[in-house]
């Protein structure tokens, strides 16, 4: 593995307009003081100079405006390079509408469109001709986004404040990040997460806060990032199982976690309710993990088809009730 260069590390984050004391800078690269002044001469020595000045008593450092806003990337592509990634870029419209990127994408694929001579537009303009329909998710708040998009990029852990689904808050909940997946427009993290001790996933517009810690080893040698992905996604149908609608109501409390979170790759939202809870449907095979997913919500969730697994999580439910009923035993 390849580790992020300490001094490029600072500069990208210079290049944003961040402005960075060398308390800052320890804490980024997680470094000594002695290393992280080293790194911070490094970084005016190599690149554009490194404007100083006094902010509340401690000495910052920042970029001048002139060398923010980001890096160029030129290349040279032929007439049908451009406009395949072109065609990609408005692909990738909806994954990306939830984020920040979503305005530069379009940007981007405006100026691609007109390097390929397919039409002629300013290139603020959104070209016209090209729609891939789609779905999105819930917005993800820039911050969240870049620090999240650190932590998987430079395998560094992170530090997370999460509401999943039942409503619960965590604070400086510590996750190892392995990969970002976007499903149906959802943007969710796959991690290590170190309370729970197994790679689990977090809806990206949960997590209200995110600080980048300290490097980790990534996933074990033998972890299959697809290989995950086919059974945490698509783990609800069964081999060669008849697949069925699965429908559910959803109250008021669970719905929000179905807007930023797409638990399955066919899960649609057919009806929004004036009290705030919906109907949400699947289109899979009836298996023992799809009951386990609806009881993971309590009451929050109804199973309204098929009957077959209404009343296989009605008579789980009824076990349950009745064990307690019974009392303690000695």
């Amino acid at each position: 593995m390849r580790h992020p260069d300490p001094a490029e590390t600072l500069r990208r984050r210079l290049r944003r307009g961040e402005v960075l004391s060398n308390a800052d800078v320890r804490e980024i690269l997680g470094v000594t003081e002695r290393h992280a002044r080293r790194v911070l001469k490094e970084v005016g020595r190599t690149g554009p100079p490194l404007v100083s000045r006094q902010d509340d008593g401690r000495k910052v450092f920042c970029y001048a405006p002139e060398h923010q806003g980001g890096d160029s990337f030129p290349v040279e592509l032929s007439e049908e390079e451009a406009l395949a990634l072109a065609f990609a870029a408005e692909a990738a419209r909806t994954a990306l509408e939830p984020t920040h990127l979503a305005e530069p994408l379009s940007r981007a694929a405006a100026r691609l469109f007109q390097a390929a001579d397919v039409l002629t537009f300013e290139p603020e303009e959104t070209p016209a001709l090209v729609r891939f329909a789609g779905e999105t998710g819930a917005h993800v708040p820039r911050d969240i986004f870049r620090a999240v998009w650190d932590g998987v990029r430079e395998r560094r852990s992170l530090a997370v404040d999460y509401v999943n689904a039942g409503g619960r808050r965590s604070e400086d909940r510590r996750v190892d990040p392995y990969a970002l997946v976007v499903v149906r427009g959802s943007w969710t993290l796959v991690a290590y997460d170190h309370e729970r001790r197994h790679v689990g996933h977090f809806a990206l517009p949960a997590v209200e806060r995110a600080v980048v810690g300290d490097p980790h080893d990534g996933p074990p040698a033998d972890f299959d990032v697809e290989q995950h992905l086919r059974d945490a996604f698509g783990g609800f149908a069964a081999a060669g199982a008849d697949v069925e609608t699965i429908r559910l109501e959803v109250s008021r409390a669970a719905a929000a976690s179905f807007r930023r979170k797409a638990y399955h790759p066919t899960q649609v939202i057919e009806d929004e309710r004036a009290d705030g809870s919906m109907v949400v449907s699947f289109e899979t095979a009836l298996a023992p993990d799809l009951e386990a997913f609806v009881r993971s919500f309590g009451p929050a969730v109804r199973v309204t088809a098929p009957a077959a697994l209404a009343e296989s999580v009605a008579a789980a439910a009824r076990a349950t009730t009745e064990l307690y009923e019974e009392g303690p035993t000695d």
